[in-house]
């Protein structure tokens, strides 16, 4: 069986009982845009890479 990065979340999450302390989960989009037009990001990939990030943020509250 392959594991994805999703997986690995989740396993993390059940072990420590959630995921609080270990990643910050409150950033807004307009600051991931920011990190990520720090980090050199532009055009199509910055599209992709904030896209990608809220909805893993999204994703990870969520459980």
């Amino acid at each position: 069986m392959i594991d994805t990065y999703w997986d690995y979340v989740c396993e993390i999450a059940q072990v420590r009982g959630g995921l609080n302390g270990l990643i910050n989960l409150n950033l807004s989009e307009a600051d991931i845009a920011g990190i990520l037009e720090r980090a050199g990001f532009v055009g199509y990939r910055l599209d992709g890479a904030l896209g990608w990030i809220t909805r893993a943020l999204k994703m990870i509250r969520d459980i």
